[in-house]
Order: C-alpha cells, then sequence, then structure tokens
C-alpha cells in the first residue's frame, strides 16, 4: 500500500500539497506575468529611413517591428540617423536626426532623446555601423540594456565583402 501512495498520480490525480508549494509557485508565475504585461518603453536606433515601400529589408523589418511592438501597448521611440524625408508608423514616436559628417558621432539631440525617453531597452539595427558602437558605450556607462539586431550583416557573402572590419569580425 505504501508504494502505491508513492506512485505518480494517475492523469486525473493530482498531488495533495499541504506545504502550499504550488500556490507559491503560481504567485511568483502571475508576479512575473504582472512584469512581463506592464508596457514597456524600447528605443529603436536605425540610421536609415524605415520606409516600409523600399527594397531594403532592414528599413522594411524596422518600421513592421516598431508598428506591432506599439500595437501591443509598448511605448515605442525611433530615432533615424538619416536626412530625408520622415516616414510614420502608426503608434510610434519618430525621430529624425540628421547624419553626422563623424561616422562614430552621435548629435547632442539624441543624448538629449534618450534621457528624455528613459528607455527599458535599445534596440539598434545592423552592424557595422561605427555610431552603434558609440552609443553601446553610452548606454554601458548609464546601465541601459541593449540588443543589437545584424539583419544579415554576419552572413558569409557580408563577411567575404572585403572590408577589414568585416573580415575581422568573421574570426570572433
Amino acid at each position: 500500500q505504501r508504494a502505491e501512495a508513492r506512485s505518480s498520480p494517475g492523469p486525473t490525480e493530482s498531488y495533495s500539497n499541504p506545504q502550499g508549494i504550488n500556490s507559491l509557485a503560481e504567485a511568483h508565475m502571475k508576479a512575473n506575468l504582472r512584469k512581463l504585461a506592464r508596457r514597456l518603453r524600447i528605443l529603436h536606433f536605425f540610421q536609415d529611413s524605415c520606409d516600409p515601400d523600399s527594397a531594403n529589408g532592414v528599413a522594411k523589418t524596422v518600421f513592421y517591428l516598431t508598428r506591432e511592438l506599439a500595437a501591443i501597448g509598448n511605448e515605442i521611440l525611433l530615432v533615424e540617423i538619416c536626412n530625408g524625408p520622415r516616414v510614420l508608423v502608426p503608434g510610434v514616436r519618430v525621430e529624425r536626426v540628421p547624419t553626422p559628417r563623424n561616422p562614430f558621432a552621435l548629435t547632442s539631440l539624441v543624448y538629449r532623446l534618450i534621457a528624455e525617453f528613459a528607455p527599458d531597452l535599445v534596440h539598434m539595427h545592423s552592424v557595422f555601423t561605427p555610431r552603434n558602437f558609440t552609443l553601446a558605450v553610452h548606454l554601458r556607462r548609464r546601465g541601459i540594456p541593449y540588443c543589437v539586431t545584424p539583419n544579415g550583416g554576419f552572413s558569409l557573402g557580408v563577411l567575404k565583402s572585403g572590408t577589414p572590419p568585416k573580415r575581422m569580425l568573421k574570426y570572433v
């Protein structure tokens, strides 16, 4: 009889839980879901225009990603470093920043937008863009988490294109 009591419950039975372990696990799960359910403030950093009609696949990705993240309730700020007309993304605040001459430079406007928006996360798009490096250093110093989506930047075709930084990164 004791062996039967220790065996696994059948499909319609459940373990008794006198210590409340399941309710504790459920409480933790509910608390984590509440954290996940809160609106995130996400700043997307892109060095082009996110025109969905463009042939540029990265531009399309940024447009649709930011639009959908806003549609599910996140607060999105898209900072575009480029010259030219701004493309409006439904539900997204889009800030166009003129392109500085120095490829590593960020304007004071970018720093001000980051400080005012106070993002939970910064999402940089593409690799081999010197401004992403400058921005990453700035964010690390302030403890702001960030991620980088390479968007095909590490494909063998791109890495074989011949520029020294790309050749070096092939071995990283």
